[in-house]
């Protein structure tokens, strides 16, 4: 006869994710992915719409995105992968409502950008481990 492990009876149940943490979790996003852009309008005046322009809002919006998914999983450790995916699915879509309609970007360019948006938060999340440390086991 086999054996049961018993040790599958100990973990800890996944807590529910919380639609006001995900609201929060994706204006974080958004906030950050403003801020690069608003500031490289700034820090380089007369030069929107120029490829120079678009490299350093992609660079920009590159690394303050990972920095707000880093954040996003640091404020919840204990759903941190099924959060990052619940925010990055919500950013990108609605990433596209925004920037499609008032700021001009392809429709292909939107599909184009879920990969940026995945890589970022995969890079967050792992980040994340470095600073918050993984959820401690319940042994």
């Amino acid at each position: 006869m086999a054996q049961r492990y018993r040790g599958a009876n100990t973990m800890t149940p996944i807590k529910k994710l919380s639609a006001k943490e995900v609201v929060r979790d994706v204006l974080i996003i958004f906030a950050l992915s403003a801020i690069a852009g608003f500031y490289t309008s700034l820090a380089m005046p007369g030069k929107y719409g120029t490829p120079e322009h678009s490299s350093m809002v992609a660079l920009l919006s590159l690394v303050l995105s990972t920095v707000g998914f880093t954040i996003v999983a640091c404020l919840s450790p204990n759903n941190r992968w099924r959060q990052l995916v619940f925010v990055v699915v919500l950013t990108w879509l609605l990433g596209g409502l925004v920037n499609i309609p008032f700021f001009g970007l392809s429709f292909l360019n939107w599909l184009k950008g879920a990969v940026h948006v995945v890589i970022t938060a995969v890079i967050g999340g792992a980040f994340s481990y470095v600073i918050k440390g993984a959820r401690p086991s319940p042994t």
